[in-house]
């Protein structure tokens, strides 16, 4: 069962990690820690949007590559998608 962060813990991993605290950044942490398994950018962009209203998909690449480049999250790439 996925667990989730508050957005203080989520704002608290970002800070530690030294990254500028930003609200999409919070909200795409948010949703992958809450969306079991493994999950797509599109499925966190509709996660994120719930708490932003709306997010762009380019905003999301941004924020996942930011994230694992702080070793936050891991990314992974399905075999056969760019």
């Amino acid at each position: 069962m996925p667990s989730p962060l508050t957005p203080a813990q989520a704002r608290d991993q970002i800070g530690a990690a030294g990254l500028r605290l930003t609200a999409p950044r919070i909200a795409i942490l948010r949703a992958i820690a809450a969306l079991p398994g493994h999950v797509t950018a599109d499925d966190v962009r509709i996660a994120a949007a719930e708490s932003l209203g709306s997010v762009s998909q380019q905003t999301v690449y941004d924020g996942l590559r930011t994230l694992a480049g702080a070793g936050l999250i891991r990314a992974t790439d399905a075999p056969g998608h760019p």
